[in-house]
């Protein structure tokens, strides 16, 4: 609660302070006690809360957070967010449309406030799966795993287009 938030707080902070211990440990710890602070003040600051309309669902709301360090100049070159879900050995039709929905939707959002940034030239998406997948349907209207995959990357810097050889799609080959 708030009130033992604020007695934590308070105690981490006098300890940034220094006490009566000193030498190497001491200062490291106040260094990385401060460091901690001015990082969570400078997070803090970036706080958009008119980004909470745009972005919905988790991934949107995880891409909200990227948005705001991105366009506060936060130093940091990777975010990562995630989805899951995917792995569909069943009904796959629908439960992909409804992923790659929400896919869309909180890509739109991020790219609508990165692209109206500095930022728009350098911020690329990379979506990418951890596995790979069989192209042709099971009896169950899904895919099982297998060697095929894709990864997908959007961004103003991002040259569109396909990148190496087209897979072959005939079982038989």
């Amino acid at each position: 609660d708030w009130q033992w938030r604020t007695g934590f707080l308070s105690a981490w902070q006098s300890m940034g302070r220094g006490g009566a211990v000193s030498g190497t440990m001491l200062a490291t710890a106040k260094q990385n006690i401060a460091d901690s602070f001015a990082t969570q003040s400078v997070v803090a600051a970036t706080n958009q809360p008119s980004y909470a309309s745009r972005f919905n669902g988790s991934l949107g709301r995880q891409l909200a957070q990227a948005a705001m360090l991105i366009t506060a100049e936060f130093p940091s070159q990777t975010y990562v967010a995630s989805l899951s879900g995917f792995d569909t050995h069943g009904s796959e039709a629908w439960t992909q449309a409804d992923l790659l929905t929400q896919l869309d939707s909180a890509l739109n959002s991020f790219f609508t406030i990165i692209d109206s940034s500095p930022r728009a030239k350098d911020v690329f998406v990379l979506v990418t799966s951890e596995f790979g997948r069989q192209h042709t349907a099971n009896a169950s209207g899904g895919c099982d795993h297998g060697q095929a995959g894709v990864n997908l990357a959007v961004g103003g810097g991002v040259t569109g287009g396909l990148y190496g050889q087209a897979p072959l799609t005939d079982p038989a080959q």
